[in-house]
């Protein structure tokens, strides 16, 4: 029976996995979900300028203070400002310094024209 339930959750995840990859392509411009084909990009999509691709991944491993930081953030920010989280990690010596920035996908959309 235990076997059955893991299998069951294994299904529910990868489905919502794949649900939240088409949730994606559509709230992007011209997005267009290419990750059943196997390859590390789940999305495509092209805005004014730009193209982008997207891995996408729906879970636990979002730490919640980040979403509490970008609502800090967000909360100061004035009008003509975009808010974002600019997160980066400490390697040590002589290792190159991991840094990326969070903002919410409407911002993205909307930087990306």
């Amino acid at each position: 029976m235990p076997d059955e339930e893991r299998s069951r959750r294994g299904r529910r995840a990868n489905n919502a996995g794949k649900q939240f990859e088409r949730d994606c392509a559509l709230i992007l411009p011209n997005g267009k979900r290419v990750g059943m084909y196997g390859g590390i990009v789940d999305v495509t999509a092209r805005g004014s300028d730009h193209g982008v691709i997207a891995q996408c991944k729906l879970g636990g491993s979002f730490p919640s203070v980040l979403n509490r930081y970008l609502e800090r953030v967000s909360a100061a920010a004035k009008a003509d400002e975009i808010p974002v989280v600019i997160v980066g990690d400490r390697p040590g010596p002589g290792a190159k310094r991991t840094v990326l920035v969070l903002m919410a996908i409407e911002d993205f959309v909307e930087v990306l024209g």
